[in-house]
């Protein structure tokens, strides 16, 4: 069957709701919990001045109102609890044990942590907002051949909010911003300094300062040009059914979100969240395998 056979005969509403295999939802989990207790953890390290009075906080009066009302901050005495609560939660949920409450649990604690640190929260923290939603809205699971099963419109959403968000991120630097800027005699040439110029000020850390200075223009205008093409066309190349082509974006998807984790100041935790929802774009077979051999030395679990 060619090309055009098959779109002629696909169907939107199977695609949208073909279930799938539990365990994309149950890794998606794991991997979306790890990334938050790592990210709201490194934070903790100073959780007197990240959430209570003692550090820098928006007051109500300084909120935008397009943001939430800044919640009561954390009293000293209770920061100990809560993060000793919070660590044994994220424990308990790694362990696939009361996954469905704990989702909205750690919704909660995202929406929270998104109003009382509108600063550093400001884009970083919202994918876990999203994520923790829809994973408390998921369908009950259903026994298909012997296997557990899932409507797969939640993983559609998830994987139509990556290829969205990137798509929307690449339209947006070919007409906005300084991406398309001629700096430096010509569009090449001027590419080569997009992200060079924001892998400094807020951003710089220490390889960062150390790359600005030694590595060559082009390296820099190849690290720009192939963030133009994963994100202006990951909506094609992330659903192709030829797999080379597919694995091969995914991969350079991958690498983009390395380089912005290892070049900028903590956007390593919005560069994990993003990947997150890269599993949704993997074989089955790859998914499921080490769910298989995880049972097969702790059969508890």
């Amino acid at each position: 069957m060619n090309l055009k056979e098959e779109f002629k005969n696909w169907n939107l509403l199977d695609w949208w709701f073909k279930p799938h295999d539990v365990r994309f939802i149950r890794a998606f989990e794991w991997l979306v919990c790890v990334t938050m207790l790592y990210y709201f953890g490194n934070h903790l390290q100073e959780g007197e001045w990240w959430l209570t009075d003692k550090g820098f906080h928006v007051s109500a009066a300084g909120t935008s109102s397009h943001y939430l009302t800044p919640p009561p901050l954390v009293p000293s005495e209770w920061l100990t609890p809560l993060s000793i609560a919070f660590y044994s939660l994220g424990g308990i949920y790694l362990l696939g044990y009361g996954r469905r409450i704990l989702n909205w649990v750690f919704f909660a604690l995202c929406v929270y942590i998104q109003a009382v640190d509108q600063p550093s929260s400001f884009t970083i923290n919202r994918m876990l907002i999203i994520y923790f939603l829809f994973l408390g809205l998921q369908p009950p699971t259903e026994e298909i051949d012997g296997r557990k099963m899932v409507s797969g419109w939640l993983i559609r959403i998830f994987q139509l909010t990556l290829v969205f968000q990137y798509f929307g991120a690449g339209i947006c630097k070919w007409h906005g911003g300084n991406w398309m800027d001629n700096v430096g005699g010509g569009l090449f040439e001027s590419m080569n300094y997009v992200i060079w110029s924001q892998s400094q000020g807020h951003y710089k850390n220490e390889i960062s300062a150390w790359a600005i200075n030694v590595w060559p223009p082009f390296l820099w205008g190849m690290f720009a040009w192939g963030t133009l093409a994963v994100e202006t066309f990951s909506p094609v190349l992330f659903f192709m059914k030829s797999k080379p082509v597919r694995y091969a974006a995914l991969f350079a998807g991958f690498m983009m979100h390395m380089g912005i984790a290892i070049l900028m100041k903590d956007l390593i935790y919005f560069s994990l969240q993003m990947v997150c929802s890269y599993v949704f774009f993997l074989p089955e077979a790859w998914v499921v395998w080490p769910f298989e051999k995880i049972k097969e030395k702790l059969p508890f679990l």
